[in-house]
């Protein structure tokens, strides 16, 4: 498949998020578990979220250190496992992923190979926005996943 990759400069966004460290297998799981909790704290404070769902990747080993959660206007309090945190600003790599989320590696692979072929490095914690609802789609296909690769 083949990647229409471009460089955008990012503002930066507040965000409420729970931090996890999950194995790979195990993402859905916890995704599934984080993005209610961090809806149903943001409406109970009010707070105006302005954005999909995303996934931030802070390590990668044989388990995922993440940040999931969804962008809000303006930042707000955490409570508990939920943080107010920020997805930076700045340059960022970006592409869009059409299918399953399993499969979304394959995006990850050919944004880091066009990245390294221009000599760009790599900021810290790239991200995954999940554009629309895989439950709203008829075809696995439809899915849509944006990937942002902060640079430095």
């Amino acid at each position: 498949m083949s990647y229409k990759i471009e460089v955008v400069t990012l503002k930066p966004q507040p965000v409420l998020v729970i931090e996890d460290e999950v194995a790979p297998e195990a993402l859905g799981e916890a995704l599934a578990r984080i993005f209610p909790a961090v809806h149903g704290h943001a409406s109970r404070l009010g707070a105006e979220i302005t954005g999909m769902p995303f996934l931030r990747y802070l390590g990668m080993t044989d388990r995922f250190q993440i940040q999931a959660g969804v962008p809000v206007a303006e930042p707000v309090e955490g409570s508990g496992e939920i943080k107010a945190a920020e997805l930076p600003g700045g340059k960022a790599a970006t592409t869009v992923f059409f299918g399953p989320y399993q499969e979304v590696a394959a995006a990850w692979d050919a944004m880091n190979a066009w990245r390294e072929e221009r000599g760009l490095s790599p900021g810290f914690g790239g991200w995954d926005v999940y554009e629309n609802d895989p439950t709203e789609v008829s075809d696995p296909k439809e899915i849509r996943t944006r990937l942002y690769q902060p640079l430095d």
